[in-house]
């Protein structure tokens, strides 16, 4: 298989062009320096990477604004998509009046980056 995540690099090889935009993104190394105290919105998690990519398509949000990490759901490889950098839970609920159509249909919620520091591999 071409496709090999590569989590200790931070960053995806051998993926066709449309996952190079998630090698363009924040991702472990970005979300474990982040003060546990703050909040993203989780957009989407999917247990292909490739399905994170045809979100970030579909939906027009700029790459900048995100960050992505991969975890286990069921003792399986599970790709999760995060949005933004907020204070305090408040501040992330309100962002998502913000976001595109696309996104807001999936009902993105706040999670604490503490909790992901704990579960990101």
């Amino acid at each position: 298989d071409k496709r090999k995540i590569n989590t200790d690099a931070d960053y995806i090889t051998g993926m066709d062009d449309s996952h190079h935009m998630l090698s363009a993104m924040k991702t472990n190394a970005w979300l474990g320096q982040m003060n546990a105290e703050k909040y993203v919105l989780q957009l989407i998690a999917a247990n292909q990477v490739s399905t994170l990519a045809s979100y970030i398509n579909a939906t027009g949000i700029p790459v900048k604004d995100m960050a992505w990490f991969k975890t286990r759901q069921a003792d399986k490889p599970w790709f999760v998509l995060v949005y933004g950098l907020y204070g305090d839970i408040e501040s992330a609920r309100a962002a998502t009046v913000l976001l595109p159509e696309q996104a807001k249909s999936l009902n993105p919620w706040p999670r604490k980056m503490g909790e992901i520091q704990i579960i990101m591999e």
